[in-house]
């Protein structure tokens, strides 16, 4: 499970878990579904100082522990079919959720600025701006965003520059079917997954 910054304060040292948090769900604005993480001694006092319209008018504060939320993921290819190839294994993840889809590096860049996610799966090769520095840049800007690269080339340079890019994950496409769920599970846990044989 993935562990959220609290919604009351924005603490990266002491973030929210299931052991020491809860899930808050709540209408918003235009009757939109949000939620927020908090930890049990925030709860209270941030239901008592949020103003949202909900139906009932009040907060819905679930004293469940944290749902396990979804991992956010941006693809990058500029190949149409392997676009869609990619996002259909991953929306067939429970798990995973596809926020965005990009056709060049630039693309990818601007859109990870926009969406956060929390793992972007990168083509090498694409134009306007190579997946590398694509990989950089994203990396440079939002260092807790997970990078696995996903890529028709299997020699070792391109496993180095993965790497030098900030990647956590190298998978050829060819292996996509089977790999790539396992890649992007590794690099949220911050743990490297390089398949290439």
């Amino acid at each position: 499970m993935l562990d959220h910054l609290c919604g009351h304060r924005e603490n990266r040292d002491n973030p929210v878990t299931s052991e020491n948090g809860l899930s808050v769900s709540y209408n918003a604005a235009n009757d939109v579904q949000s939620e927020v993480h908090l930890h049990h001694q925030c709860a209270s006092e941030w239901s008592q100082r949020l103003n949202v319209s909900a139906p009932n008018g009040a907060v819905a504060v679930s004293e469940n522990n944290i749902r396990e939320r979804h991992v956010r993921i941006l693809i990058a290819d500029d190949i149409p079919t392997i676009l869609q190839l990619v996002k259909n294994i991953l929306n067939a993840h429970p798990g995973f959720e596809v926020v965005g889809e990009a056709r060049d590096g630039d693309h990818a860049v601007a859109l990870a600025e926009a969406l956060k996610p929390d793992v972007v799966v990168l083509n090498v090769t694409m134009p306007r701006m190579s997946g590398f520095e694509a990989a950089r840049r994203i990396r440079s800007r939002f260092p807790d965003c997970a990078i696995v690269i996903l890529s028709s080339h299997k020699d070792d340079q391109f496993i180095a520059e993965a790497r030098k890019a900030g990647a956590k994950g190298y998978i050829e496409k060819s292996d996509a079917d089977e790999q790539l769920v396992r890649a992007i599970e590794s690099a949220v846990k911050g743990q490297e997954f390089f398949v290439v044989e």
